[in-house]
């Protein structure tokens, strides 16, 4: 919410895509709190709201196609698009302006890669970059720094070193 405000763009301008494991609990309550703020910081309704909110998992986008192989708390955020399996192809797709790492497994360095960093940031002037998957994050702050261009406001943690840094212009 915080880094939202540096960005200089309205709440209502933000689309955001989270990608996590498998459940991906974390960003589903990420989610629900980021709705909840945006509905009475903007005055929008619920499901205008999730329309700004997009989730990928293991199978790919979460879209209405997939609706009954979904867990029920996926739903509310599953889009009316095709399906698309590929993180790179999904940021051209929705050109989110936060991507939210939210994998919980000792795999996830490398979830965020130095091109994918880098799309999002042809995207955004100020991409919002967070790094939350535990143990460890995606990537550090001086990656996200770099392969940004030093534009990439990043937020990163994991129980094992947490730490909420934001970058400078």
């Amino acid at each position: 919410i915080s880094s939202m405000r540096i960005t200089g763009k309205k709440p209502e301008e933000h689309k955001f895509l989270f990608v996590g494991g498998d459940g991906d609990e974390t960003g589903l309550h990420i989610a629900d709190l980021l709705v909840e703020f945006m509905t009475k910081e903007t005055g929008m309704s619920v499901t205008q709201v999730r329309k700004q909110i997009w989730f990928m998992d293991e199978e790919g986008l979460v879209v209405r196609f997939r609706a009954e192989d979904l867990e029920d708390r996926k739903i509310p955020y599953a889009h009316e698009h095709d399906e698309c399996s590929d993180l790179s192809q999904a940021i051209d797709l929705i050109k989110p302006t936060a991507i939210v790492g939210t994998p919980t497994c000792n795999d996830s360095k490398g979830l965020f890669t130095k091109p994918i960093l880098n799309k999002v940031a042809e995207y955004n002037d100020r991409p919002i970059i967070l790094a939350l998957s535990t143990p460890y994050p995606e990537f550090t702050a001086d990656e996200a720094y770099s392969y940004t261009n030093g534009k990439g406001i990043y937020i990163g943690g994991g129980y094992r070193n947490c730490t909420s840094v934001m970058l400078p212009n």
